[in-house]
């Protein structure tokens, strides 16, 4: 199992002044934040962010408001910023399983010793 990772993108910017585009983004995975190289992101953005990446970081149930929309707004409603919170690491752990991902020991998972 993987580390919970979380995905903040910019799904919708109107007019923001602060330079945020769609599909800016950055990554929290624990307590590390990594931001793509040469790509800058709005530290107020961040910060409407950060009161909920803990939560997102957990297993919530289904019906929880962040499973069912998660997504946050910038501060400053004249920008008209939405940002989308994805668990990145069960995206992968789906993604690895729908394409038979491996098993850790160098085979593909499902199959059986007697076939490798």
């Amino acid at each position: 199992m993987t580390a919970p990772r979380v995905r903040v993108v910019v799904e919708r910017a109107a007019a923001p002044r602060c330079g945020l585009a769609v599909g800016d983004s950055f990554e929290v995975e624990g307590p590390s934040l990594t931001l793509p190289e040469g790509r800058p992101f709005c530290l107020y953005a961040m910060a409407a962010v950060f009161p909920v990446l803990d939560a997102r970081l957990s297993e919530l149930p289904a019906d929880h408001w962040l499973e069912r929309k998660p997504y946050i707004c910038c501060p400053d409603p004249a920008d008209a910023v939405l940002m989308r919170l994805e668990r990145v690491d069960r995206a992968e752990a789906t993604g690895a399983a729908k394409t038979g991902g491996t098993d850790g020991a160098g085979g593909t998972s499902g199959t059986s010793g007697a076939a490798r």
